[in-house]
């Protein structure tokens, strides 16, 4: 048997083993685990799957976002995929899809340290450890006391706190990285091909997999450069970037890239100074010592390339924890790539003893010691590996039997939920919430404001007006004593006797109306008069939000009708009449058009983030359209060309193609 087919046969005994030690999350649906945000990508996926192929915009979160702002597409069409072809439904296709890729990902790592390092034990050795233990508990003691009997974090991440996505993104990074590794070399087309096509999935699964990839592949590079001295390398590298920014950029585009960065803040802390310096000084450390030790010596190449990037996943990680050190995002995220480079570390200096030691017996020992250190650690695990996985009936669950009880009572309404309600609103039933399941894809910050106020302050009056800015029907509150784990509200007992009751599930969860003229997203309103209003401060007794939230209510007194006709198409039915506009509790993205009996109407953005249309006297029928803006048009060309050229480097061999 050729070399490459005795390689390809030991990965897929290692995924044998990694999915046997994950065999319940394959078939699993739901867990007694309600606070993860396994949720978020459930609902995600479900809702793709009822909306194939793919909904410009996302209805049901935030007053409305456009559907890429949301996530990165790669978990959620693979859950989505999975639903429509076997068919399972949303929930185990997620789980399914995310037990393929850490298994995967633990075969991965044996590739990438069986070819990186040419050591067959040293990869079993990496990937046994990899999927049994985690050498960061001994350095983060929060981490490991929040770990289940000491259960890998790279699993742990996976199944109580619902990373799937970062976890498939990391996946991606062993295979990703070693086809890099020759990629850079020249001369191989297909891995320079595989290379692309592994980074723009491990991006298009999870940006914290990104953020590894882009502290990973840097030091590769540079690991190659100095062991080589081909200047080439860095051509090639910018080769693999912009191929792989091609396959990615019919979703990632400048827009989706500027609404994430803003939206940071709500999903991680800034920056802390001096931060830059350190990790710049750290960098320079690693670049010169490596230098000096490697220079012009390829062999050493792979050990550049670990022990560099076991540096600097340390002070991301290790200088967090111990110094406050943050460059960008929460660096506790990226402790099973932490765990992964440690290991890596570690076994590439075992290898390296064991191979310029002429004692005999160190190789055995070493191993023997590797196995022993990760049996004793991963006792717990390795004896009950299947025991985390405990399921649950999810139809006595709260977030079920209300999201439930809304849609067969009060559906088209829209509601405030709050706590792990929140987090399920969505995975059954496509009612429309003021939240949502990814605070990073939101368009209109004025939302985020609105559920900070109504959440946490004290006064209810303020609260009905920010509910009437933003078509909101009903407000579901939880206090202590609930079965659902999170009490969002500071104050739940406010609304008592100030807003009317609809239906208390029990003395602890409680559905409340919000009076509003017409359960309707659309109000007509005096134009003159709503072009005079001003932005609302965030800030309490404002008057600015009174204002606005009496021009939609207490305005023309003229019902108006909405209706989704799809994800993309709302349709407004509004009784005109000269110097009036019409307002779409919607939030205001460029890609929306407004037409009336074949004619555009003129549309703007109002001083909450919403829409105003400028119709026309008389019964108008209004379609708003969200059309695909010019940004992801250009960007579809530009993935399909990237694709067509992947497709022909990957092909190259049958046609002799040998440079690059």
């Amino acid at each position: 048997m050729s070399r490459a087919r005795t390689i390809l046969l030991e990965c897929v005994v290692v995924f044998a083993l990694a999915s046997l030690l994950i065999g319940p999350k394959f078939r699993l649906k739901y867990m007694q685990n309600w606070g993860s945000i396994d949720s978020t990508f459930i609902a995600d996926g479900r809702m793709l799957a009822e909306n194939w192929p793919h909904p410009q915009w996302q209805p049901l979160w935030y007053g409305g976002t456009r559907f890429d702002y949301v996530y990165p597409p790669g978990l959620r069409y693979a859950t989505a995929g999975l639903t429509k072809l076997l068919p399972i439904i949303p929930a185990r296709a997620y789980h399914l899809y995310t037990a393929i890729m850490f298994a995967f990902g633990i075969a991965g790592i044996f590739l990438l340290v069986r070819l990186g390092s040419g050591s067959r034990i040293a990869a079993y050795l990496a990937a046994f450890a990899t999927a049994s233990i985690s050498p960061a508990f001994l350095f983060l003691k929060h981490i490991r006391e929040d770990s289940y009997k000491v259960f890998p974090q790279r699993l742990g991440a996976l199944v109580r706190y619902g990373e799937g996505p970062h976890m498939s993104s990391l996946a991606i990074l062993g295979p990703t990285l070693i086809a890099s590794y020759f990629a850079l070399q020249g001369g191989r087309p297909v891995a320079f091909g595989l290379a692309a096509l592994g980074a723009a999935w491990a991006v298009s699964n999870n940006f914290y997999g990104a953020t590894a990839l882009v502290i990973f592949f840097p030091i590769l590079c540079w690991a190659i450069f100095i062991t080589t001295r081909d200047w080439m390398v860095w051509v090639r590298a910018a080769g693999i970037g912009l191929l792989a920014y091609g396959l990615t950029a019919v979703w990632l585009t400048p827009s989706f890239l500027k609404i994430t960065a803003r939206n940071l803040k709500y999903v991680a802390q800034p920056m802390t100074n001096g931060s830059p310096p350190l990790a710049i000084a750290c960098l320079l450390i690693v670049c010169l010592l490596s230098w000096w030790w490697a220079k012009n010596d390829f062999s050493k190449a792979y050990a550049v390339f670990v022990w560099g990037s076991m540096a600097m996943f340390s002070l991301n990680v290790l200088g967090h924890y111990y110094w406050d050190f943050r460059i960008s995002g929460e660096p506790d995220r990226l402790v099973p790539e932490l765990d992964l480079v440690i290991i890596l570390g570690v076994l590439e200096l075992f290898r390296r003893m064991w191979t310029a030691s002429s004692i005999t017996w160190l190789k055995p020992a070493l191993t023997l010691l590797t196995i022993a250190v990760t049996i004793y650690f991963g006792r717990f695990f390795l004896r009950h590996p299947w025991k985390y996985y405990i399921r649950d009936d999810y139809t006595q669950r709260q977030e079920f039997v209300i999201s439930k009880w809304v849609h067969e009572n009060i559906p088209g309404q829209k509601c405030l939920v709050t706590g792990t309600v929140r987090f399920w609103w969505n995975a059954w039933y496509s009612e429309a919430q003021v939240g949502g399941g990814s605070e990073q894809g939101l368009e209109n910050p004025n939302n985020i404001v609105m559920q900070w106020e109504t959440r946490m302050g004290n006064n209810a009056e303020r609260d009905l007006l920010w509910y009437q800015a933003f078509a909101t029907d009903c407000v579901i509150v939880h206090s202590p004593g609930s079965t659902q784990q999170y009490i969002d509200f500071g104050y739940p007992q406010k609304y008592a006797g100030k807003l009317p009751v609809i239906k208390e599930f029990t003395p602890f969860d409680t559905i409340y109306q919000v009076p509003r003229r017409y359960v309707s997203l659309a109000r007509v309103v005096d134009r003159t008069k709503f072009s005079q209003l001003t932005a609302v401060p965030q800030e309490a007794n404002d008057k600015g939000l009174a204002a606005y939230a009496a021009m939609l209510e207490t305005g023309p007194d003229r019902p108006v009708q909405t209706q989704w006709v799809t994800t993309d198409h709302l349709r407004i039915e509004a009784p005109v009449e000269a110097n009036e506009s019409v307002v779409a509790m919607v939030t205001y993205d460029e890609g929306w058009h407004a037409y009336s009996g074949g004619k555009a109407l003129p549309i703007q953005a109002d001083v909450l983030g919403q829409m105003r249309i400028d119709a026309l006297p008389g019964k108008q029928t209004i379609d708003l359209i969200f059309e695909t803006p010019m940004e992801n048009r250009v960007g579809g060309w530009i993935t399909i060309t990237a694709l067509a050229m992947s497709l022909l480097l990957l092909i190259s061999p049958l046609f002799g193609k040998k440079r690059i």
